[in-house]
C-alpha cells in the first residue's frame, strides 16, 4: 500500500528556508513592513504549546514567527496554510481560536496570514471580498 503524500513538509521547508521570499510573493504588503536586517525568529515551542496534538492535521501547515518591523517594534506572524482543496466553512472560527490562544497565553496580538488551496475564493463566511491568500486581523479587546 502506498503511503499518502505529505503535502505540508514542502511548505514548512519553504517558509523555514525562504521566509522573506515567501512573504514577498504571498503577502507583499506584510513583507514590505519587515526589517529584514533582523533575522525572523521561529516560535516552534510557543506554537506547540497552543496546539493540542488532536488538532494537528496532515493537510495543514502552521508557523509562528516573530519579526522586527521597520518602526522597530516586534510583530508575531501566525501563518496558516490549508493544502486541502475544498472550502472549509469552519476556517474563520479555527483561525480566531488560534489567534486568541496566542493572545491569551503570550499577550501578543499576532497577524494571522492564511493561504488556501481551495478554489472557491472564500476565506471567510461573512461575504467579505477575499482571495486564496487571506489576512485576518482579529484584535481582542484591550
Amino acid at each position: 500500500m502506498d503511503k499518502p503524500l505529505n503535502h505540508d513538509s514542502p511548505w514548512k521547508d519553504t517558509i523555514d528556508q525562504f521566509t522573506r521570499s515567501f512573504l514577498e510573493v504571498t503577502f507583499p504588503d506584510v513583507a514590505a513592513g519587515i526589517d529584514w536586517s533582523v533575522e525572523p525568529k521561529f516560535l516552534e515551542q510557543e506554537l506547540h504549546e497552543i496546539t493540542p496534538a488532536s488538532e494537528i492535521a496532515a493537510k495543514r501547515v502552521d508557523k509562528l514567527l516573530n519579526v522586527r518591523l521597520l518602526d522597530g517594534t516586534d510583530q508575531w506572524l501566525y501563518i496558516h496554510i490549508e493544502v486541502q482543496m475544498h472550502h472549509d466553512p469552519d476556517l474563520p472560527r479555527r483561525l480566531f481560536i488560534y489567534h486568541y490562544r496566542i493572545f491569551d497565553k503570550y499577550g501578543v496580538r499576532p497577524l494571522t496570514l492564511a493561504i488556501l488551496g481551495d478554489t472557491s475564493r472564500k476565506c471567510v463566511s461573512d461575504g467579505a471580498k477575499t482571495d486564496e491568500m487571506c489576512r485576518f486581523e482579529n484584535h481582542p479587546p484591550q
